[in-house]
This record gives structure tokens, C-alpha cells and sequence, in this order.
């Protein structure tokens, strides 16, 4: 699962425990903190396109803090934490790991 279905994730188990009003103070604590991440990160960025341009453009996807708090209120809410994929490259050239990356690549 990409970073941005992580921080998607995230988001409607953290709407859910607002509904129910039955969290833990740790869950609502790491729902505040990773709310408060993502709000800094999308301040001043346009509100218009999908969710997930938006965490593109912003650099939330990309941003490693929000995608640990993501994935730790996740956990601590009993989601299941999207793994990511293992990676193994040998002899390659131009390979790219990640969400949002841009590459330009010369090769002689």
C-alpha cells in the first residue's frame, strides 16, 4: 500500500474513533498529533482536487513523520498497518522507490 492509501487509512480510522467515542487517550493522542502534522503540511496548499493530489502536491505523501504517525494510529486503533513492499535491485539504472518521485535520467 502506497503512503498515501497509509495517511487515507489513517484519516477514516481516526474519523471512526471520533464517532464512537470510545478511544483510549493514547489513540486519541496519536490521532491529534498526526492531524496536527497533516494540517501543517497542507496549510497554504490549494483545498481544490482529490485527497490524494492533494498529499502529493504537498509533500505529505513524502513526508516520513506523517507516515510513521499515520501508520502508529493505525496500529494503536487495531487497523491493519499496510506494509510496504521490499525492494531489491541489483545491476539496475534508472530505478525510482517511492511515491511522488520525478527522475530524469542520461544514460550513455
Amino acid at each position: 500500500m502506497s503512503n498515501v492509501e497509509v495517511i487515507i487509512a489513517a484519516l477514516a480510522a481516526g474519523a471512526g474513533i471520533g464517532v464512537s467515542g470510545v478511544a483510549t487517550e493514547a489513540v486519541q493522542d496519536s490521532y491529534a498529533a498526526f492531524k496536527a502534522l497533516l494540517l501543517r503540511r497542507l496549510a497554504g496548499h490549494p483545498a481544490g482536487g482529490s485527497i490524494e493530489t492533494r498529499l502529493i502536491d504537498s509533500g505529505a505523501a513524502a513526508d516520513d513523520r506523517i507516515v510513521h504517525a499515520a501508520q502508529e494510529l493505525l496500529r494503536l486503533t487495531g487497523s491493519p498497518v499496510p506494509a510496504r513492499p521490499s525492494v531489491t535491485v541489483n545491476g539496475g539504472q534508472g530505478v525510482m522507490v517511492g511515491d511522488g518521485n520525478t527522475q530524469h535520467n542520461r544514460f550513455g
